[in-house]
């Protein structure tokens, strides 16, 4: 990649966020780690509309899967589920996330080679390096991680797929998919806020060392704003 097409990517994504990634890959999160972001809300009836035809097949020959059960006894799928994660550099421990729903889309004429990912969590989801946990309801489920491939961008991979996965959390009895956006990733905020039925509220944290400093706002909820021991007692966060 050329200087100028790395500063038009910086450019595109926010130079914030560029600087932000780069901070990240060097720095330790243990050392420092600073994130803010808005929690969106998403409409599942407008994205579910966005396929005509409910299922796996979608339009220009594109497949999605679901891939469930991390401790299936089916090894197949959890090839598939390690393969999914290795694609979304889902850095995320397993053990956190072992009731979480995998999302996957590929081309049908070549299923080996996956053009998008997503992960949704229920229950709870950790963020162990900002020292937050997410307490989701029964009726919530929360999208943590999403990856397109550079090949495939531009395509509307990504709708297709967030579609696919509305209709899907809407048929498993959910009635809400969260997700938290950074606010200075312009693109991410852009693609998600025009499919939001409305923003909750924001919550941010600031990590140095073994301490954290966390702040919330709107219909966001959080039971300690002084974290003294990260990893023991990560700050609970809720959403109304």
């Amino acid at each position: 990649m050329t200087l100028r097409s790395k500063l038009e990517k910086a450019k595109a994504q926010g130079y914030i966020r560029s600087f932000e990634l780069l901070f990240n890959r060097f720095v330790p999160p243990w050392v420092f780690r600073y994130s803010k972001g808005a929690i969106f809300d998403l409409n599942l009836d407008q994205l579910a509309a966005l396929n005509e035809q409910p299922g796996r097949e979608l339009g220009g020959g594109l497949v999605t899967e679901c891939l469930v059960d991390a401790d299936s006894s089916d090894e197949s799928k959890r090839c598939q589920r390690e393969r999914l994660r290795e694609f979304t550099w889902n850095s995320v421990p397993l053990e956190t996330t072992k009731n979480d729903f995998g999302y996957a889309i590929y081309d049908s004429q070549n299923p080996e080679k996956i053009l998008g990912g997503v992960w949704v969590g229920r229950g709870s989801f950790l963020e162990e390096d900002l020292g937050l946990k997410f307490i989701l309801s029964e009726h919530q489920t929360w999208l943590y991680c999403a990856f397109v491939d550079s090949d495939a961008r531009g395509r509307g991979v990504y709708k297709k797929l967030l579609s696919f996965v509305a209709q899907d959390v809407k048929q498993r009895g959910y009635s809400q998919l969260l997700t938290v956006i950074n606010p200075w990733n312009r693109i991410s905020t852009s693609a998600h806020q025009k499919q939001s039925k409305r923003v909750c509220g924001s919550v941010s944290s600031m990590r140095a060392f073994w301490l954290a400093w966390v702040s919330r706002s709107g219909s966001v909820q959080i039971d300690k704003r002084l974290l003294t021991d990260i990893k023991r007692d990560p700050a609970k966060v809720t959403i109304n």
